[in-house]
């Protein structure tokens, strides 16, 4: 009896062996390859002016919002060396998955015999669904002895980022 029980047993590891064996003989290994790429789609990343800028004299400086990407500036009145008024605007950042790096670029100012025209961000880098403030100060130079006047730009960059 016991001899008949270890023959059963052997000759069960040699049948599963056997198995094993003949499974790996007829086993084939199956793979995907390939590759994948993604591009910019500029409706992603949203950058705009928004609300009602604030002044710093409401009777020298108008500033306001034309459209997401513009706004302008009015100043008039000032007229001794050293007059200074402000104009802050908002802008957001409204995409959903994108920050923004903004920059300052080159100022234009047609008549910096008279005028200064400086700009500053409250913050250059903001994340997604965040605001900052875009301040440009005028400045009057020296007193002028007759009618002066410039023409101002102030460009800034967003680019998008993934912060």
């Amino acid at each position: 009896m016991k001899q008949k029980r270890t023959f059963l047993v052997v000759a069960l590891l040699v049948a599963a062996l056997s198995l094993a064996v003949g499974y790996a003989a007829i086993t084939k290994n199956l793979a995907v390859t390939g590759e994948a790429s993604a591009t910019t789609d500029n409706a992603n990343f949203k950058v705009r002016f928004t609300g009602t800028p604030t002044t710093s004299d409401s009777s020298k400086v108008t500033a306001t919002v034309t459209n997401e990407l513009a706004a302008t500036i009015s100043v008039n009145g000032l007229s001794t060396t050293g007059d200074t008024v402000t104009a802050t605007y908002t802008i957001e950042n409204y995409s959903t998955e994108l920050g923004a790096n903004l920059v300052v670029e080159s100022i234009t100012n047609t008549n910096s015999d008279y005028f200064k025209v400086t700009a500053s961000l409250a913050k250059p880098a903001i994340a997604k669904q965040e605001t900052t403030t875009l301040t440009v100060t005028v400045e009057l130079l020296k007193t002028p002895i007759d009618s002066q006047t410039t023409s101002i730009t102030v460009p800034v960059t967003a680019t998008a980022t993934t912060i």
